[in-house]
């Protein structure tokens, strides 16, 4: 069963929210829920998991973003849904790899949307890239690659445990990925999830700058901000 993980002060909204996750209709969800970030912070430390988390920004003593660092810190790929009243946090909470972005007040209509997205991507995150090299067969997580980088047939596969190296025409890599991977440049094709700031000219992915030539930048935008739900220009 998925686990889901709500963190929000308003026990009106908590409320709320859980009957709506439990209303969920494509799958049932098992949901705990938090209106103290720090009891939730106190689990996560003993060892609990979840596979998603919904957590309202303006909470008390410790915000949403600072939990979500924690998260982060813990698990660098699972989904995390942001709640808020205002659009000012957009910067933050982008810089987090937020897969949702919803707006308060939270509604069916914009909740199971994203929750769909977040089953897709579950099923997903048992996927596998595979490739040849000198003769020998590898196989990788879709989840664990940051980005391809490719030099005329050449392709570099940089993952979260170490770069590994094929040749692939571009045409036969993007027919292996999914759609949360997205080609910024005619040498790189990034992995949406790891994305951590983006400007006019460049991405950064880890730390890692990727820029984005003029011939991608409008499909690759829109492809990116899908994730949150809305469009947002640079």
């Amino acid at each position: 069963m998925i686990r889901a993980a709500i963190c929000d002060d308003e026990t009106t909204f908590i409320n709320k929210t859980e009957t709506l996750l439990l209303s969920y209709p494509r799958t049932a969800l098992e949901v705990d829920s938090f209106s103290s970030p720090r009891r939730l912070l106190n689990l996560l430390n003993q060892g609990e998991t979840y596979d998603f988390f919904i957590l309202d920004i303006e909470l008390p003593d410790i915000s949403g973003v600072q939990l979500a660092e924690y998260i982060r810190r813990q698990n660098s790929i699972v989904p995390i849904i942001f709640l808020t009243s205002y659009k000012e946090y957009m910067e933050d909470v982008f810089r987090l790899q937020t897969f949702d972005y919803i707006l308060k007040p939270l509604t069916a209509e914009k909740l199971y949307p994203v929750l769909d997205k977040v089953l897709h991507f579950l099923e997903l995150d048992i996927s596998k890239f595979s490739f040849s090299y000198k003769k020998s067969t590898y196989t990788v997580p879709m989840k664990e690659i940051l980005y391809f980088e490719k030099n005329r047939r050449q392709v570099f596969i940089h993952t979260l445990s170490g770069t590994y190296e094929t040749n692939m025409t571009t045409d036969s890599l993007k027919d292996k990925l999914d759609n949360r991977f997205v080609q910024v440049h005619t040498s790189y094709i990034v992995n949406a999830n790891f994305i951590t700031a983006i400007n006019s000219k460049s991405l950064f992915l880890n730390h890692k700058e990727i820029l984005i030539s003029r011939k991608f930048k409008e499909a690759a935008k829109a492809q990116i901000f899908q994730k949150l739900g809305e469009s947002y220009d640079y």
